[in-house]
C-alpha cells in the first residue's frame, strides 16, 4: 500500500475485475481456470497487480472491452 495513491482507483479495478473474472464466459473462453483461480489468489494481496491484470483482461477479450472502459 503507498501512500501517494488513491484508494478509489484501486477500488474499482479490483471490484471490475471480480465482476469480470466471475463470468464463467471469460473462464470457459480462455479455458484457463486453473491459472485464473491461482492468479485470483495471488492479485488478492496486491492491488496494483490487480489493475495490471484487469487492463490485460481487456487487451485479451474484445467483447468486454467497451464493458471494461466504462468502468476505469
Amino acid at each position: 500500500r503507498s501512500p501517494g495513491e488513491p484508494p478509489v482507483l484501486s477500488t474499482r479495478c479490483t471490484k471490475d475485475f471480480f465482476i469480470v473474472i466471475n463470468r464463467d464466459i471469460i473462464i470457459d473462453m480462455l479455458n484457463i481456470n486453473q491459472i485464473y483461480r491461482a492468479l485470483l489468489i495471488v492479485i488478492k494481496e496486491a492491488t496494483l497487480i490487480r489493475c495490471f491484470f484487469y487492463l490485460l483482461c481487456i487487451k485479451i477479450i474484445k467483447y468486454f472491452k467497451i464493458y471494461c472502459l466504462l468502468f476505469i
